[in-house]
């Protein structure tokens, strides 16, 4: 039998170590392959489309330097952000060029389309992250995002619609990288981009129930962050709605319901035979999305206020605000009255000249 050494000189212990493999730097990074959806990658794919967007948009700023002007767009014109009847953000951008003592249309035509760059890349990132083999679909779905002329339209546009549209691209990241890394700073990167959503448009808010939804299924069964999380999203989506809340809610929704009015309202008797020649005016006009949507609303509005203001005395101070409640009761007594109506009244809404 063999005898074994039970040596256990410094000679023979260093004969059982491992030999040291020494590499350089480059060798260490060259081994190590890069994520398929590395940032540089995805701004690889996202250069075409950036580069056709870009060479549009100084085209088309070249023929029309100045961004085009909307009789809406004076409601952005406000001393105070919070409340009224448009949200803060447009308010804080179009409030901007007043500011710094520069011209506002070609301000808001280069700043808009800056954003619609960022929206070709946000476009690229959602590709990269939601679609099986999104080296196939970046490029042809970045390229249709910065020719699209909808979109091109409405960043020319001195309106928030456009803007609306980046922020929601943004919501849909943000709440991706939560679900894939929860945690305090996702978290907060998720309610910021809810507050820029709510904040850009009236209906932004809706978006609160998908952060509060993401954050749940997230921390479902890790009942500690379960706990603290959940109730958290709830206080700032409770708290972003009240601060982005406006006054126009109530009256774009009885606009598009008018034409549904009974001829004796629950809600507001005293204002029945008004709202039924309303709906003798609005009727025919419908089931079509009417062109003259907009003016819809100011012919009710006036209505509304006339009402207020000579049959129920009501300060000039005061109008504005007793106005939104009615038109709030007015919409919700007409949608629950008419409520099969519904789903009809959402496909007629699409525009047809769309």
């Amino acid at each position: 039998m063999p005898a074994v050494s039970t040596a256990t000189g410094p000679e023979n212990v260093s004969t059982l170590l491992p030999t040291p493999i020494v590499t350089s730097s480059k060798q260490v990074s060259a081994a190590v392959p890069v994520p398929e959806s590395s940032h540089r990658v995805i701004l690889q794919y996202c250069l075409p489309a950036l580069l056709v967007g870009l060479a549009l948009r100084i085209v088309l700023r070249a023929y029309m330097p100045r961004a085009f002007y909307s009789p809406d767009t004076n409601e952005f014109f406000a001393s105070h952000l919070i409340g009224g009847s448009r949200t803060f953000l447009p308010k804080l951008i179009y409030g901007a060029p007043g500011r710094l003592g520069i011209p506002f249309l070609p301000f808001v035509a280069i700043f808009q389309h800056l954003l619609g760059l960022v929206s070709i890349l946000a476009a690229g990132y959602l590709a990269a992250k939601w679609l099986c083999n999104w080296r196939w679909w970046i490029v042809p779905l970045t390229i249709l995002m910065a020719i699209q002329p909808t979109l091109l339209w409405y960043e020319h546009f001195a309106l928030p619609d456009s803007t609306f549209a980046l922020m929601v691209m943004l919501v849909c990241l943000a709440g991706f990288h939560f679900s894939e890394k929860p945690g305090s700073l996702s978290f907060g990167l998720l309610f910021g981009a809810l507050f820029l959503a709510a904040g850009a448009r009236q209906e932004g808010f809706l978006f609160l129930v998908f952060g509060v939804a993401v954050v749940a299924r997230a921390f479902w069964r890790e009942w500690k962050k379960f706990c603290v999380f959940v109730p958290l999203a709830l206080v700032l989506s409770v708290g972003i709605a009240r601060l982005c809340k406006t006054s126009q809610g109530g009256y774009m929704l009885l606009t598009s319901l008018i034409h549904f009015a009974p001829d004796r309202l629950w809600s507001e008797p005293a204002l029945s035979a008004r709202v039924q020649k309303l709906r003798e005016h609005f009727k025919p006009l419908w089931p079509a999305y009417p062109d003259d949507h907009n003016k819809s609303r100011k012919l009710i509005i006036s209505e509304v206020e006339d009402h207020l203001r000579n049959e129920r005395g009501i300060d000039e101070d005061q109008v504005r605000e007793t106005s939104s409640a009615i038109y709030q009761r007015l919409a919700m007594e007409i949608a629950l009255r008419n409520f099969w109506r519904m789903p009809v009244l959402a496909f007629h809404k699409i525009p047809r000249h769309a």
